[in-house]
């Protein structure tokens, strides 16, 4: 049976990411990808749960490769396949250093941990100790899933410091240190 999970507080998430995306574009030195073409990273990053939460990222990927085999497609469509990840994952799949995992793809997991996705705060900015705990709450503090999002979580945060001027992006400066 067929089963979406594209509800309200799911739209409002991919909405709120995708204009952090684009808010923080530049500061991301993101060049594979336009300040458009983030924005639509962000708004459809999660449309794999239209099958569900489970593989979202996969079916996700899946179905905007169908928009086409370009270069902004390719790019997006890894991005959303990716995003579920750690990066450490990232990089044992790709057999590359952190220096050449993508920027949009940071961005996105940036902003995916900064904007809750349920709850009547579904789509609010919240920072990423909010975020964490909300998640530690539900899957608890030994499962796979907290514990990827805790090492991406410390691993924005530590490149934001090595790459990102805070004069930049002072609001989410504070939202990183809270």
């Amino acid at each position: 049976m067929y089963s979406t999970q594209i509800t309200d507080e799911r739209i409002k998430h991919m909405h709120s990411v995708a204009e952090l995306m684009y808010k923080y574009h530049d500061a991301f030195k993101c060049e594979k990808l336009s300040k458009n073409e983030v924005y639509i990273l962000g708004l459809n990053h999660d449309i794999g749960y239209l099958g569900g939460s489970d593989g979202h990222e996969t079916r996700g990927y899946i179905m905007f490769k169908l928009f086409g085999d370009t270069y902004t497609t390719d790019v997006i469509s890894d991005c959303i396949r990716y995003h579920g990840v750690s990066f450490e994952e990232y990089m044992e799949i790709h057999q590359c250093d952190e220096k050449h995992i993508p920027n949009e793809l940071i961005l996105l997991k940036f902003a995916d941990m900064m904007v809750y996705s349920v709850g009547e705060d579904a789509g609010k900015v919240v920072g990423f100790n909010r975020r964490l705990k909300r998640i530690k709450e539900r899957d608890g503090e030994d499962s796979e899933t907290y514990k990827s999002c805790l090492a991406s979580v410390e691993f924005i945060k530590r490149w934001m410091k090595e790459n990102i001027d805070s004069k930049d992006m002072p609001m989410v400066t504070q939202q990183v240190q809270s």
